[in-house]
């Protein structure tokens, strides 16, 4: 499978993200609801994600990973027409909370279904090429979802279009396995059996150093982007409008992370994974702190969402190479559901942190406080990889010459 057409299967996944982080999240503060409560929700979408793990073994051993990407797209599309004909206000938001957690759910599965078939039609040494298109098809699905989605609530016909389109739009993304056919997969004999092989080959990862490495660089707080899920939220500090939020955290920002996951791939197929995501993690916390400084205009705002996006598309094409590299033709779905598992945990933690601090302190507090948190979490990675580096092996003992 083509590296661009494989990113096209995450395009769901993440339309759902950016729906309930952007659009949902935007009209909701319009109708009464908090930034903590919205994080909330976001949260609750993204709680299953730390949860990937349990569907690997199901996607494993039964039916085939088509199959299952097939269900959990048709799944998605099922949410959002909940989404299309429920009340949106303060009242609502305990079923709202269900709305978006069975949205996550679903995603998880499409995702993880998605990830068995890497193994079964590409090679390791475009492993790094494959998860630049996964996160180009993943972020500029949240922009589409997000920007695309508010745009049509606030101009052609609210919410509901809005959900009804997304819905027809996953269906779309299962084209690609109309053109490409999936070699079939060994299947274990039960659930049972596929997840006691899924301990194996994470035992076995984790006995490693290099896959220790990659387990805790998998789990950084550090490139997540995860201010960007409360910015819609919070866009009336700068005062932007809805038609700003639209573009700027639809569309554009969309285009914006699209050179650094492809870059950021491509470029882990030449150089260690793990180092390049550790790089492109410090480059975006960064990068993150200085637009700070942004004034507290529409351009503004713009600004603080493209840099970050920008960045982000880095951080996020790299630390899914690292992922990638550890995928076997066996058990695909599983170990790729607890790598990514370990990666959306600080996701769902610092979005949590963010929705406190800026209710608390504001925005700018908000931004600085992901940066803080990105820039020393790597520089203790840092370390970590020097006070543990491999002991050289001490050379033979020569005989001596007489």
């Amino acid at each position: 499978m083509p590296p661009p057409l494989f990113g096209a299967l995450f395009v769901p996944s993440g339309m759902s993200q950016g729906f309930v982080s952007v659009a949902l999240g935007y009209v909701l503060s319009h109708h009464g609801v908090g930034v903590a409560e919205i994080a909330a929700l976001v949260s609750l979408r993204l709680l299953p994600e730390t949860w990937s793990f349990l569907a690997g073994p199901v996607i494993d051993s039964c039916l085939t990973s088509v199959r299952w990407y097939l269900i959990a797209v048709a799944g998605l599309a099922l949410c959002f027409l909940g989404f299309a004909f429920y009340p949106l206000d303060a009242g609502n938001s305990a079923l709202l909370g269900a709305l978006c957690l069975s949205s996550g759910i679903t995603a998880v599965l499409s995702t993880s279904a998605a990830s068995a078939v890497l193994p079964l039609t590409t090679t390791d040494a475009v492993r790094g090429a494959c998860a630049g298109w996964r996160q180009t098809g993943f972020l500029g699905g949240i922009g589409l979802g997000g920007g695309g989605a508010l745009w049509l609530t606030t101009h052609a016909g609210g919410l509901r279009t809005a959900a009804l389109v997304s819905a027809a739009i996953y269906l779309v993304c299962t084209l690609p396995f109309w053109i490409v056919t999936v070699p079939a997969a060994a299947r274990g004999t039960s659930v049972a059996a596929a997840a006691r092989e899924a301990v194996v080959a994470l035992w076995t990862l984790l006995r490693t150093r290099p896959g220790i490495l990659a387990a805790i660089a998998v789990t950084l707080p550090a490139g997540i982007g995860a201010a960007a899920y409360l910015m819609p939220a919070v866009a009336g500090d700068w005062h932007a409008s809805a038609d700003v939020v639209a573009t700027v955290t639809g569309a554009l920002s969309g285009l914006a992370c699209i050179p650094g996951c492809i870059s950021s791939g491509y470029i882990c197929d030449r150089f260690p994974r793990t180092t390049v995501f550790m790089w492109c993690a410090l480059a975006g916390a960064v990068a993150e702190g200085v637009v700070t400084l942004a004034p507290h205009t529409a351009t503004g705002f713009a600004a603080i969402v493209l840099v970050n996006s920008a960045f982000t598309g880095l951080a996020y094409g790299s630390v899914t190479a690292v992922i990638f590299e550890r995928l076997q033709s066996v058990g695909a779905a599983t170990v790729a559901g607890v790598l990514g598992a370990l990666s959306n945990v600080p996701v769902v933690v610092v979005t949590l942190i963010l929705g406190a601090v800026q209710s608390r302190s504001g925005s700018i507090v908000m931004l600085l406080t992901e940066a803080g948190l990105g820039v020393v979490s790597v520089l203790l990675y840092g370390l970590l990889i020097i006070a543990w580096r491999p002991r050289a092996i001490a050379p033979l003992l020569q005989p001596a010459v007489s």
